[in-house]
């Protein structure tokens, strides 16, 4: 069974841009078996007003992840590669 590889990125980060040529990079040296796939994702709920005050917590990303999970069939096995989560926020809550 060929293995499914998602990237999930947000267009609004700079982190996620900066990563853009890594990403190209691994998504071409994949085994013929690995199929990757991007996926548009990121933390801003979907609305047509700036976010300039709104800041998303760990329970959010929580929330988030585990809705992915729920919506994942049974057979499929999930690894979670994050990128730079918190890696760029405070780690308070």
């Amino acid at each position: 069974m060929p293995l499914q590889l998602y990237y999930f990125h947000d267009p609004m980060c700079s982190w996620c841009w900066a990563f853009r040529p890594l990403w190209q990079e691994i998504a071409a040296g994949l085994l013929d078996h690995v199929n990757s796939q991007r996926v548009l994702g990121g933390l801003v709920p979907d609305t047509d007003q700036a976010q300039t005050t709104q800041t998303k917590k760990r329970e959010d990303f929580q929330t988030f992840m585990d809705q992915v999970v729920v919506d994942l069939p049974e057979e499929k096995e999930l690894l979670v590669i994050l990128d730079n989560y918190c890696t760029h926020k405070k780690n308070d809550d």
